[in-house]
């Protein structure tokens, strides 16, 4: 997070401010090579991936997303036959009516690693920051990373809502 000299948050949008795609691709691929892979830089991987997929979904950022998902299998909730391929507008659409000030955090990640396979689970929150922020929806996210020759790649996300804001189109 940038904070400015005397401890403030700087003016305007993050987003806006820098080229925050750029920011946060080059630190989702950087190191993640299966060579030195241990538990820790693995989750480390995860965590970047998942932030990155929240600030897309937070700032609407179509470009970010497709990046992001460019390969992966996405599905909603547990069904292996939901993953219709949406693309980057249905998945952000599926999150409800996004404005600007709204924002998704991801929390509570585990990994565990099996063979060539890095499973992870992560909880996620939607929250409205329009006057106080309100929780909209909560859910979970599933998927997988695969070793290969020489760097671990993203194959499977699966996004499951536990629970939305009544009147939610989707809930």
């Amino acid at each position: 997070m940038v904070v400015e000299s005397d401890g403030n948050w700087p003016s305007g949008s993050i987003a806006d401010d820098f080229e925050m795609a750029d920011i946060v691709m080059s630190s989702v691929r950087q190191g993640m090579e299966t060579a030195v892979s241990t538990h820790a830089i693995v989750r480390h991987h995860v965590e970047n991936l998942l932030s990155a997929f929240a600030l897309a979904i937070s700032t609407r950022d179509e470009d970010l997303l497709g990046e992001l998902i460019r390969g992966v299998q996405i599905r909603f909730g547990r069904d292996i036959h939901s993953s219709t391929d949406p693309g980057p507008e249905g998945i952000i659409d599926r999150f409800e009516d996004r404005r600007r000030s709204t924002v998704q955090t991801v929390s509570n990640i585990g990994v565990k690693l099996s063979g060539r396979c890095a499973h992870y689970v992560a909880t996620f929150q939607d929250w409205d920051l329009e006057s106080e922020p309100t929780c909209t929806s909560i859910g979970s996210y599933e998927g997988c990373l695969i070793a290969g020759p020489q760097v671990w790649r993203w194959t499977e996300h699966a996004i499951t809502w536990k629970g939305r804001r009544v009147g939610s189109r989707y809930g």
